[in-house]
């Protein structure tokens, strides 16, 4: 539906949600990882991280938890913070947005430059680089959320999308909401 309920105020500026289950949320900023309360929206410190332009995140099936910016994709350690490269954007590609597995693929909204439409990625996690799949037509989509075999694109225009995760291309679902800095769903 589109429909946007305000849970509370974080208390912290957020690049970034990773839900691990229906009561465990990681939330990312440009310095730390957080514990998120799922039912007051409140962020619990949990690391500092160096994430400075970090704008993609999810966690693994394997329960890993996946950061990208810039043009890499990274591991990030809990309890320490510590990431680690594991795979590189296509060239001239960036992160744009957000990481999200779907059905065992990790996918990542990409661009060329800060107002290009967003392209779709696919991650190979053991070769070590990454696909474009297709433009999705549309810019800013910072959010990804994967739920059953639907991937959701939310992007800063207030948008959600539905994306198609073999070729990119998305169609809007609802339009008129916030603006979208992150997304997550199990």
């Amino acid at each position: 539906s589109g429909q946007v309920t305000l849970l509370g105020s974080t208390g912290v500026q957020l690049t970034d949600l990773a839900l691990v289950s229906n009561t465990k949320l990681y939330g990312l900023s440009s310095t730390s990882l957080f514990d998120m309360d799922t039912t007051t929206g409140e962020a619990t410190f949990l690391s500092s991280t160096d994430t400075s332009g970090m704008v993609a995140f999810d966690v693994g099936p394997d329960g890993r938890l996946y950061v990208g910016g810039g043009t890499t994709l990274y591991d990030l350690q809990l309890p320490s913070g510590q990431i680690t490269p594991l795979a590189s954007y296509p060239a001239g590609w960036q992160a744009s947005g957000d990481l999200a597995f779907l059905q065992g693929r990790l996918l990542g909204t990409v661009r060329t430059s800060q107002n290009s439409p967003d392209s779709l990625a696919e991650f190979d996690l053991e070769g070590g680089g990454a696909t474009i799949l297709g433009s999705t037509g549309f810019p800013c989509i910072w959010g990804l959320a994967a739920f059953g075999e639907t991937l959701y694109g939310l992007t800063c225009n207030g948008q959600v999308l539905n994306i198609n995760p073999q070729t990119g291309a998305a169609s809007v679902l609802s339009s008129g909401g916030p603006a979208f800095w992150g997304a997550s769903a199990r």
